[in-house]
C-alpha cells in the first residue's frame, strides 16, 4: 500500500505526517509505504513530472487542506475519490511546544482516518 501527503512546503505538516503514519503502520504490523511531496517547492518540469507519477501509483493521496486538494486534482488530474483532507492548517512551527501541539493533532486525525484503510 503507498500512501502520499501533500502540504505547502514540505516542512511541518507532510513529514509528521509521513512519520506518524509509518509509526501506524508499524504498530499494527502492516505493509505501507508512506511519502509526503510539497505543492510549492522549487517548481521544476522534473519535480513535477516525479509527482504526477507518484500520485498516479499511489493508494490514497492525503491533503492538509481543502485549498490544496482542489490545486492536487486540478494540477495532477486525481480523482477526487483518491484524495482525503485532513483539515491541518498550516499554523504550528517546526520546533518547540506548537511542533509538539501539531503532532498530537496529526497523530489523533490520522489515527481515526488511518483505521479505515491500515488493518
Amino acid at each position: 500500500m503507498k500512501y502520499t501527503f501533500i502540504c505547502n512546503y514540505g516542512q511541518n505538516r507532510g513529514p509528521t505526517a509521513v512519520r506518524v503514519t509509518r509509526e501506524l503502520a508499524q504498530e499494527r504490523k502492516v505493509e505501507l509505504e508512506a511519502e509526503f511531496r510539497a505543492l510549492f517547492p522549487e517548481e521544476s518540469g522534473e519535480y513535477e513530472g516525479k509527482v504526477a507519477e507518484e500520485l498516479k501509483i499511489s493508494d490514497r493521496i492525503f491533503v492538509m487542506t481543502p485549498k490544496i486538494g482542489e490545486v492536487v486534482r486540478q494540477r495532477y488530474q486525481v480523482p477526487q475519490d483518491k484524495i482525503t483532507c485532513l483539515d491541518i492548517e498550516d499554523v504550528y512551527a517546526c520546533h518547540g511546544s506548537e511542533a509538539h501541539a501539531m503532532t498530537k493533532i496529526l497523530e489523533d486525525i490520522l489515527r481515526v482516518k488511518l483505521n479505515k484503510w491500515i488493518r
